[in-house]
């Protein structure tokens, strides 16, 4: 069986076609989960309208007391499913028919982990607009799938792409401490522990593009995309230092967290564990200067001086952007 697992916000007016996508699918095993993250409009009541048409589909809500986001509802709804097999998806996008068949084919077939298919954008509403077809991210003819790849974001893909066995991500979860890039986060230390995938040279989903989701406004705002790519680089920094694997990808992430941390404006706590990491790596004139620079920064409002000490000690802004 395959559980289909599906976070949503305020999506009534879009999930109906989702849903309508999943029941239409050749392949029957499967449930779908959809987790509610506190939706005001009417999801509830289109819900029961679906749960009461198929009891393959099931309504919950996100556990109260439990961080709001949709992280925390997919993390809960992986620990309520029971699935051999694991798919993530949106609740504003849609499977073709044979996306699920697909899929289960590929793992049913070969000695893989996990099976990468490929999305192509419509315009909404019209699914029949395609605007393009992600080439930005399936550079696999160029790059083969590996962990570091996939760091530096040679290749990548989207999270409806993905269909992995169960027993590949029962130790991990979705970081719900990100506001954005949770997906990446979440590839790139899982890929850490596998890169036995199968490239599904197949466009299996329609992922729709409007105005109101998550990247389309971070494409509007640059200082809010900057802050949201310092919360990724932090965060997945974090997560690789508990994890006994791929040291290498510690220090990519943390150059690009702190190179992110002179354009905006980072918390105090992000402050002390940046330059703690300095300090952890010998670093100290460097770990002296960038806290110096950043102290001055939130008290002064300017640092020059000590951004250039700290540029000539340490090579990190001179490097180049990891992509």
């Amino acid at each position: 069986m395959v559980s289909v697992i599906i976070p949503t916000y305020n999506r009534a007016e879009l999930i109906g076609a989702t849903l309508d996508s999943i029941l239409a699918q050749t392949f029957k095993d499967w449930e779908c989960i959809i987790v509610d993250d506190g939706s005001t409009d009417y999801t509830e009541e289109l819900l029961e309208f679906y749960c009461g048409r198929d009891c393959r589909v099931k309504y919950v809500k996100r556990p109260e007391g439990t961080r709001k986001g949709a992280n925390t509802c997919r993390n809960y709804g992986f620990e309520i499913s029971s699935g051999e097999y694991i798919q993530w998806f949106d609740s504003d996008d849609l499977m073709l028919p044979s996306f699920l068949e697909e899929k289960v084919n590929v793992l049913d077939n070969n000695n893989v982990d996990y099976v990468i298919s490929k999305a192509f954008n419509f315009r909404d509403p019209d699914t029949t607009d395609v605007i393009n077809k992600n080439e930005y991210h399936y550079k696999f003819e160029n790059y083969r799938l590996t962990h570091y790849n996939y760091l530096v974001q040679n290749i990548n893909w989207l999270t409806y792409d993905f269909m992995c066995r169960r027993s590949l991500v029962e130790s991990l979860r979705f970081n719900d401490n990100l506001r954005s890039a949770q997906e990446r986060n979440f590839f790139t230390r899982l890929t850490c522990y596998s890169e036995n995938a199968f490239l599904l040279d197949r466009y299996l989903t329609k992922r729709r593009i409007h105005d109101f989701s998550i990247q389309t406004r971070l494409k509007k705002n640059e200082a809010l995309m900057l802050g949201h790519e310092l919360e990724f680089f932090y965060h997945t920094w974090l997560d690789f230092k508990k994890m006994d694997r791929c040291k290498e990808s510690q220090n990519i992430l943390f150059v690009e967290a702190v190179k992110r941390s002179f354009f905006t404006e980072p918390s105090f706590k992000v402050l002390k564990n940046l330059t703690a990491g300095f300090l952890t790596n010998g670093e100290i004139q460097s770990g002296a200067w960038y806290f110096l620079y950043q102290l001055s920064m939130k008290i002064f409002g300017r640092g020059i001086f000590f951004r250039d000490r700290f540029r000539e000690v340490s090579p990190i802004l001179n490097q180049k952007k990891c992509a």
